[in-house]
């Protein structure tokens, strides 16, 4: 899977933060720059979604359908 995102600094994203959510609600992702360095991730709420049910399926350990 193939991950391509952009990055932002902090300065850009408040002046542009109304363009950005548009372009993330559209499937964009962004790497958020703080003192040149990154800081955190800026993705759509449906990816979190599913990153979130990944994390989850990942604690409970090796997958069922995999030991069989």
């Amino acid at each position: 899977m193939k991950i391509e995102e952009d990055f932002v600094t902090v300065s850009e994203l408040q002046a542009s933060i109304s363009n950005i959510i548009r372009n993330v609600e559209a499937g964009k992702k962004y790497v958020i720059m703080r003192y040149s360095k990154p800081s955190s991730v800026l993705l759509g709420f449906q990816e979190y979604k599913e990153l979130k049910k990944m994390a989850k399926f990942a604690k409970g350990g090796a997958c069922r359908v995999c030991e069989l």
